[in-house]
């Protein structure tokens, strides 16, 4: 699984998608954070990055109110979700990171 996940790394890069939820609620308290490694140059990117934070804005939204034990499914949502989005509009397949942060 190492060498899959560093072959992915070396070839596709990495996405990092940070969501700042409310621990009560589940809404999002700040507009999603895109961090990419090896992936694009953010700054050649910004449409593809804007459209990203878009789909990180409606799918998250399904998921609020719900419990927090639930946030592996939003997760491997989140994951599912980009990774078909970013295939679709890079034809590339970068690792995909979500990070759910409580406040």
């Amino acid at each position: 699984m190492v060498l899959k996940d560093r072959k992915t790394l070396s070839q596709d890069g990495l996405v990092v998608a940070v969501l700042t939820l409310d621990s009560e609620t589940g809404r999002m308290l700040a507009a999603p954070e895109i961090i990419s490694r090896g992936f694009v140059y953010m700054r050649d990117s910004e449409e593809l990055i804007a459209e990203t934070k878009a789909l990180l804005v409606k799918e998250t939204r399904k998921f609020e109110g719900t419990d927090r034990s639930d946030y592996a499914n939003i997760k491997s949502n989140i994951r599912a979700s980009l990774k078909s989005f970013l295939k679709s509009k890079t034809k590339r397949t970068p690792m995909i990171m979500p990070i759910i942060i409580e406040i």
